[in-house]
């Protein structure tokens, strides 16, 4: 949302839908013992989705969209899938595809459990451990901030929480649709 509104009024208007499993938004069921097929699948469905919402908002051209971070996966569903909605492709921070394995694992599913299904947990850990989230953000450690980029972070920290009603989508994204994005051609 921080992106959407930060284009000022230019007489754009910004669509953000809200993931499978991000706030209210139901996950769909999946066989986690099938993660990258039933994650591809899913990543497709939510690209599907994409269009069915610009259906029913009566917008039939292509679009530019504009991605962030674990939501560039299914934005580059959507591009591949539906290149004719798709007028351009803006990743910013992406989860994109690699020949290359990512070196920082997901945590257990026990730690990511405990940690994105309590806002207070999670609250303590960007609290008390900002300086590891800000580096799991890309900004390499012993980057020097200057004030903007610290007040852009915190508005972005800021839009985390509550993360209890984010975590079904959170948890599909860290273990399903993130390692199924080296499945896109």
């Amino acid at each position: 949302l921080p992106v959407s509104t930060s284009t000022g009024n230019r007489g754009y208007r910004a669509i953000v839908p809200s993931r499978f499993g991000y706030l209210g938004t139901p996950l769909p069921k999946f066989n986690s013992d099938d993660q990258a097929g039933n994650g591809v699948t899913m990543v497709g469905d939510q690209a599907d989705a994409y269009v069915c919402l610009l259906d029913s908002l009566d917008i039939h051209l292509a679009v530019p969209v504009i991605a962030v971070s674990a939501g560039s996966t299914s934005a580059l569903q959507f591009a591949l899938r539906h290149p004719e909605r798709c007028s351009c492709l803006v990743l910013i921070s992406p989860n994109s595809p690699s020949a290359v394995r990512a070196v920082i694992a997901p945590p257990p599913r026990l730690v990511s459990n405990i940690l994105y299904k309590s806002d207070l947990i999670f609250w303590a850990f960007i609290t008390y451990f900002r300086s590891f989230l800000i580096s799991m953000m890309g900004v390499p450690y012993g980057f020097e901030l200057i004030r903007d980029h610290e007040a852009a972070i915190d508005r972005v920290i800021g839009t985390i929480l509550p993360v209890k009603p984010r975590s079904a989508g959170i948890l599909f994204d860290l273990y399903v649709s993130n390692p199924a994005i080296d499945t896109l051609p």
